[in-house]
């Protein structure tokens, strides 16, 4: 019984250090698959971030570019309108006699 007591513990020590063997081994093969995968995502958040600071740089260009030319078609429309808004304001006054006189008046020419 103690002979088969010590077999048993003395096979039961060999099937240990035979699985932390194995363990070590799987921990190893492991932990570097981890860090293969973990440069490689690294490497691909890297060319994400420069894709992103360059589509950044070129959106930041296009929006430029379009503030620059509605704020100079803005320009050109107000200066139609003004045009426009002189030229009816004279209009008015010059063909409607009534509209003249109601000026004149205003300003103090005719009483």
């Amino acid at each position: 019984m103690k002979q088969d007591k010590a077999e048993l513990l003395g096979i039961m020590k060999q099937d240990k250090a035979e699985l932390l063997g194995i363990m070590k081994q799987d921990k190893a093969e492991l932990l570097g698959i981890i860090k293969q995968d973990k440069a490689e995502l690294l490497g691909k958040i890297d060319a994400l971030y420069e894709k992103t600071e360059k589509d950044k740089t070129e959106l930041m260009g296009i929006i430029e570019k379009n503030r620059l030319e509605v704020e100079k078609e803005i320009l050109r429309i107000d200066r139609k309108f003004t045009i426009m808004f002189v030229i009816l304001f004279f209009t008015i006054l010059f063909l409607n006699q009534n509209a003249l006189e109601f000026m004149f008046r205003i300003m103090g020419l005719i009483r």
